[in-house]
């Protein structure tokens, strides 16, 4: 997540860097911005030091991820989110790496929460056309980003979204009913087939759609027909206001 952005100089002040955990460090931001030639100062709470009371002394801030929940009530936590605040309030750009994404987000009203599944891995996003996307991203409609965490977090208001996740919607009909006993249970592969497919191409979110019984009679049949498309409905539905609510906020 980010906010803002600034040109540079030589004398400006340095970029403030929270990190959370000694093993989480800057990495190819640190490289970055030594390539830019911008000067940064790196905080380690972990480490013992303390995170600045405010931003008088910093051009803009950086804050990395972590193992911890943006809710845990560490105060370095809620020291971050102080100066995300005061940051923003000066005009100062801001960008938040994973925790850091969910600590501004939590900083401007927004909830963190469990995810329904946790990501881990490469994943396919969607890129969303908009000028914010293709400042960072150019032109592709896709790509592919290493993902690690298991809560997600709303995005607060008065942003535009920049990408999304994939969703597969898979529908399939049968003759019979094989989902309805134990043993047709224990026999069934198709989803968990599939789901390991789809994860190779990076997407998790594999829904199933049944129509069942299409062989037990023109009334079966009919239901059954019936019920699968308004599951398909639903879920495309769900899966339109998911996107639509995520290209009026900020991501990346």
């Amino acid at each position: 997540m980010l906010f803002g952005a600034c040109g540079h100089d030589r004398a400006m002040k340095p970029v403030l860097i929270l990190q959370h955990l000694s093993g989480d460090g800057p990495a190819y931001l640190g490289t970055w911005l030594q390539r830019q030639g911008l000067p940064f100062e790196l905080r380690n709470t972990e480490a013992g030091q303390d995170f600045p009371e405010h931003m008088d002394g910093h051009s803009a801030l950086a804050i990395l991820g972590g193992e911890m929940s943006a809710n845990d009530p560490l105060p370095s936590l809620r020291r971050a989110e102080l100066l995300i605040l005061d940051a923003m309030a000066r005009g100062r750009p801001v960008i938040g790496h994973c925790l850091g994404g969910q600590l501004m987000a939590r900083a401007l009203g927004a909830r963190i929460q469990r995810s329904p599944q946790p990501e881990v891995g490469w994943h396919a996003i969607e890129l969303f056309d908009t000028p914010q996307t293709r400042d960072w991203f150019g032109d592709a409609g896709s790509a592919t980003v290493f993902q690690w965490h298991e809560e997600a977090f709303e995005l607060p208001p008065g942003a535009v979204g920049l990408a999304g996740g994939k969703t597969v919607i898979v529908a399939s009909s049968r003759g019979g009913l094989y989902s309805t006993t134990e043993a047709g249970r224990a026999t069934e592969h198709q989803e968990s087939y599939l789901q390991v497919i789809f994860g190779f191409f990076g997407i998790t979110d594999v829904r199933f759609v049944r129509a069942e019984g299409l062989a037990m009679g023109d009334a079966a049949r009919a239901a059954a027909l019936a019920s699968a498309r308004n599951e398909i409905r639903a879920a495309t539905a769900e899966t339109a206001e998911a996107a639509n609510q995520a290209q009026n906020v900020l991501a990346a």
